[in-house]
């Protein structure tokens, strides 16, 4: 049989390290939303070229798309609730982009945070694109802002 001794409590402080580090990564994107939300006021994506926010955001701070996306969805948050709790680190930045995304579309965010805890994030993607309803208009919309550039 074989011992794990001494190796149980080295686990457990990088199991903790592993947490903490994200608490404080979770807290870094709550800071930069935030910054977000105040850069692109004064169109700092079209006085560098880029079509918006979340193209600046992919080059200029070279970040995912995705994440750039979700840092715009939580720049423009209405709710207090959940960008609080992102900067406490109790909530990833996917989680709380998808909450607010949630909360978008008619459950409030005392609704969404109670959800949070008891699913994961393919659920709550499920749950958002269920309650989604997407207009003639917004498919014309996300259709005309496809380009290609050679």
């Amino acid at each position: 049989m074989f011992e794990w001794s001494g190796e149980v409590d080295q686990i457990d402080r990088w199991e903790e390290k592993l947490s903490a580090n994200q608490t404080e990564i979770n807290r870094l994107y709550a800071e930069q939303a935030e910054l977000v939300g105040r850069l692109d006021p004064h169109q700092i994506a079209w006085a560098s070229g880029d079509r918006n926010v979340t193209d600046w955001l992919s080059s200029v701070p070279d970040i995912s798309h995705q994440t750039a996306r979700r840092l715009r969805t939580l720049a423009y948050a209405t709710d207090s609730q959940i960008k609080t709790e992102l900067g406490k680190g109790a909530l990833s930045m996917d989680r709380a982009a998808l909450l607010v995304e949630l909360s978008q579309t008619g459950l409030s965010p005392a609704e969404c945070l109670s959800l949070s805890p008891d699913y994961s994030l393919g659920k709550l993607h499920g749950m958002l694109e269920k309650r989604r309803r997407v207009s003639g208009e917004d498919s014309r919309t996300q259709y005309s802002d496809r380009y290609l550039v050679i």
